[in-house]
């Protein structure tokens, strides 16, 4: 195939990056220790299909909610729509919904998760989302980890999610 993916069981192309994170939560739902998934897809590729995926995780009983950071605004809304798009359920045979939230109390609200930027948590005083993540069982998605800083504002919010999070995907298109 010319992406380098292959047809799953049912005939869905996956495209390589999907298999192997489909191979990475199938160990973890097969007993495997692994609690980060690393994952360069090059810009454009389609890595946010993987949370989507990682919501396998859910499903097996070994989380409870998705956490999707975004750098921007637009993609935290991408990641809303991603969740609902029927493309995306049926080729992942999933129907987990993530709402978009800015610091919300409840964040999610009832559904498997939300996404929010990582500006938004930079300014989280009261650490909202740090409560909601120590009281549930997170799949914390770091989309374009690459943009935080060592020293930045963002480091120590992220860092606290990171450490308290069940499971972690960080995903780039840049590394570097």
């Amino acid at each position: 195939m010319t992406d380098g993916g292959k047809e799953d069981g049912e005939g869905v192309k996956l495209r390589a990056h999907q298999e192997a994170f489909a191979r990475a939560t199938d160990g973890i739902i097969s007993g495997s220790p692994t609690r980060d998934i690393i994952a360069h897809v090059i810009p454009g590729g389609g890595k946010s299909t993987l949370p989507i995926q990682a919501g396998r995780l859910i499903t097996a009983g070994l989380a409870d909610r998705i956490c999707w950071i975004c750098p921007r605004m637009s993609l935290q809304d991408q990641a809303e729509r991603n969740f609902l798009d029927p493309r995306f359920r049926e080729m992942f045979g999933h129907n987990l919904t993530i709402r978009s939230a800015t610091n919300d109390h409840n964040p999610s609200r009832g559904l498997n998760g939300f996404a929010t930027t990582y500006q938004a948590l930079g300014v989280d005083k009261e650490k909202t989302v740090l409560r909601d993540i120590e009281r549930y069982r997170y799949v914390l998605v770091l989309d374009e980890f690459h943009h935080l800083a060592e020293d930045g504002d963002w480091t120590k919010p992220i860092q606290e999610l990171y450490d308290r999070a069940a499971y972690r995907v960080l995903m780039t298109g840049t590394v570097g």
